[in-house]
């Protein structure tokens, strides 16, 4: 059990040292020099952080022996990662830091494709603009959905986010991030609120709220719980029956949306059903 542990922490060690890398890299980052490395760091990044999502899931998944065994050991800290809250703010260091490294080269990456742009434009012939005719009804304004942390809540806020805020070119990153603070609240809110309100560190929070959020086990168990929790009818009346069949159609058809966590379910159910002969 020693050897297996030691083994995961020398991986773990790896994978961290591959990061700093990466770290001092876009350090000293050029735009000059290394714009046309970009696609290649990215691809490191990724590769890095998967193989650290297996080695911290291997070593999550230990008998608490090998953990205890890991809180006796006299062992080299440097070999070995320290267990309980260390290991924890480990994690968590590492997981900013490679959010934070793909921020900035998402963001080099989107400059350079708008620079690719704006230099093909220059040399095509740009035909006259028509303006478009105004519009004689104004239209009513839009407001974000707040979200408080309700994994239920989640596809709804994220797409609405996405549309409203998140792809609108006239808005900044910082903007942006503004937005994305004023529409959390509870624990949703918590997620981001000790990262700091920079451009770069926008993709940061969005990304983490992602990763928290898009779960969609538990996004189908949320509305597998609504549908069964469909108050039943008092009375025989038309109002509430077309309430029941509101309630059943609209979880439903969010179910419908997730074709692929829905397959993977009914083939659990099938094999866990009893054969019979």
């Amino acid at each position: 059990m020693a050897k297996n542990l030691k083994r995961l922490s020398k991986k773990e060690r790896y994978c961290t040292d591959s990061l700093n890398i990466i770290e001092r890299m876009v350090a000293n980052y050029s735009d000059e020099t290394d714009r046309d490395k970009l696609d290649t760091w990215m691809d490191r990044l990724e590769s890095i952080f998967s193989q650290y999502e297996e080695i911290r899931l291997e070593m999550d998944l230990l008998d608490d022996s090998e953990v205890a065994l890991k809180r006796s050991d006299s062992v080299n800290v440097n070999d070995v990662t320290i267990a309980g809250d260390q290991i924890q703010t480990s994690r968590e260091e590492f997981e900013v830091a490679y959010l934070r490294l793909k921020a900035f080269l998402q963001s080099e990456m989107r400059k350079r494709s708008c620079a690719s742009d704006q230099a093909n434009v220059s040399h095509a012939e740009q035909a006259p603009i028509s303006q478009p005719a105004q519009l004689r009804v104004k239209l009513p304004e839009i407001r974000l959905p707040l979200f408080d942390g309700s994994v239920k809540e989640w596809p709804t806020f994220r797409d609405s986010f996405k549309s409203l805020i998140d792809s609108a070119p006239q808005l900044s990153s910082i903007d942006k991030f503004s937005y994305l603070i004023s529409a959390l609240s509870k624990e949703a809110k918590r997620v981001v609120e000790v990262i700091d309100v920079t451009s770069e560190n926008y993709y940061v929070a969005w990304e983490m709220l992602q990763r928290r959020y898009e779960n969609k086990y538990l996004i189908v168990k949320s509305y597998v719980d609504s549908l069964f929790a469909v108050e039943p009818m008092k009375k025989e009346c038309h109002e509430s029956l077309n309430h029941l069949i509101d309630e059943y159609e609209r979880n439903l058809m969010m179910l419908e949306r997730l074709p692929c966590v829905i397959g993977n379910l009914t083939a659990n159910q099938q094999m866990s059903q009893p054969t019979t002969n």
